[in-house]
């Protein structure tokens, strides 16, 4: 199960490797140069639909992404104490309603007019933070919890829930799902949801799962030959086929007021998956399984023509 490092928070991101380790990878990135980029320009995408990145270009607006000084770090992590942020709670929110329902309606995101996103799950709903907060004009709320730190999340969270969703709203829900009873567990976690989230006329967005690497992409990088695949590459079949929660989302895809968004083939070319955003030589992942900012929000374009095609964002 995911560790929750009670001293510096769920950040195995930063706190698994030596300083000298980091200050190392550092001048590596120094010397291959992490390009700044923009989120509209997809060349050297794995995109294997260009009308749907073209589309996007269109349609989406100009974001610049953070530049990721050779590791990039996920959404859920303040930077300048090494603490999870208040709305990620290692071991969920019980005794902690309250919080919960103040991410859920703080108004630092924004305001909300009409509609909003939300994002919950355990961490693999967090690390889509920065593409939602990229990809819409509209208020992107969100909290998040460790994998297994809290059980039965969406029963517990029902009445804020029930408080602050209207018809419209987007619900994106994402758990990492690795063995049957987990995938037991998701599915009833969803069922309970689309009974919220239904009842009021509100939408569920599933985000398919980004790669999960053989080993910590920070090692990959010291390893690597210049120019060659890292040796963190993978097949994109053997990791879509280690995504559990597939099954479970697939039962409800037929529901109009559900969708999937395949993000994995975002990150792949030609059947091959790296710790790189695809044609830049920055590093899109920060440990085994999740994005860190950059790598999230370099899924912003795509995942923004995908809401405006279905209706899911102004």
């Amino acid at each position: 199960k995911e560790p929750g490092l009670m001293k510096f928070g769920h950040f195995r991101c930063l706190f698994m490797v030596p300083w000298a380790v980091l200050f190392s990878l550092h001048l590596i990135a120094d010397v291959q140069g992490l390009e700044v980029l923009r989120i509209p320009n997809l060349q050297g995408s794995s995109e294997p639909n260009k009308d749907v990145a073209d589309a996007a270009i269109t349609s989406c607006p100009a974001q610049a992404v953070p530049k990721p000084a050779g590791i990039d770090f996920p959404a859920w992590v303040d930077l300048k104490t090494g603490q999870n942020l208040p709305c990620f709670q290692t071991y969920g929110f019980d005794f902690k309603m309250d919080l919960a329902l103040s991410c859920l309606t703080s108004p630092t995101v924004g305001l909300k007019e009409s509609r909003a996103i939300y994002v919950i799950g355990d961490s693999h709903g967090a690390h889509l933070l920065s593409a939602f907060q990229y990809a819409s004009k509209l208020p992107v709320f969100w909290l998040a919890w460790a994998k297994g730190g809290w059980d039965d999340p969406i029963k517990k969270l029902e009445a804020p829930l029930r408080q602050v969703l209207s018809k419209d709203d987007v619900v994106v829900f994402n758990e990492l799902v690795e063995n049957d009873q987990e995938q037991q567990s998701y599915r009833q976690q969803v069922d309970a949801l689309h009974k919220i989230t239904s009842a009021v006329g509100a939408k569920i967005l599933f985000i398919g799962d980004t790669p999960k690497w053989p080993q910590d992409p920070k090692i990959c990088l010291m390893k690597m030959t210049p120019g060659q695949e890292s040796p963190c590459a993978t097949s994109q079949e053997l990791s879509m086929s280690r995504q559990l929660s597939r099954k479970v989302i697939q039962e409800l895809k037929a529901s109009p007021d559900v969708f999937f968004f395949e993000a994995i083939e975002h990150y792949c070319k030609q059947g091959r998956c790296d710790i790189f955003i695809p044609g830049t030589s920055a590093i899109g992942f920060c440990d085994f399984d999740h994005m860190g900012k950059a790598g999230s929000a370099y899924l912003a374009p795509f995942l923004c023509d995908f809401l405006h095609r279905n209706g899911l964002a102004p």
